[in-house]
């Protein structure tokens, strides 16, 4: 696949599975997307935890609604790793967030 075929479908996961959960929850999209996503987690996390208290044993098909969020969740927390990794990939040393001086081994 090329890369512009990544990006693009990236992006569209992005609006499609990130932006449009994150409205749904009431959650403002006009910060850092990584700051969308992580607070999206934690609301998926709480959606996922009640979900599971309602799955029951002897109904096979209770644990779907659990699997959906799980799945949205996995989701979201991928498409904020590639954020972040997008942006640290296009960082350059001096935009590192210690101080070189902290990086030096001292040995």
């Amino acid at each position: 696949m090329d890369e512009p075929w990544k990006k693009a479908r990236r992006e569209e996961l992005w609006n499609d599975v990130v932006l449009e959960n994150a409205r749904k929850a009431g959650i403002t999209t006009d910060v850092p997307r990584v700051d969308v996503a992580a607070k999206l987690l934690e609301i998926q996390r709480v959606e996922y935890i009640e979900a599971q208290k309602l799955i029951d044993p002897e109904a096979p098909d209770s644990e779907s609604d659990a699997q959906a969020v799980l799945g949205k969740a996995r989701l979201t927390w991928q498409l904020m790793t590639l954020e972040s990794y997008d942006w640290l990939v296009k960082s350059s040393l001096g935009d590192s967030l210690y101080p070189q001086d902290l990086l030096q081994n001292d040995l």
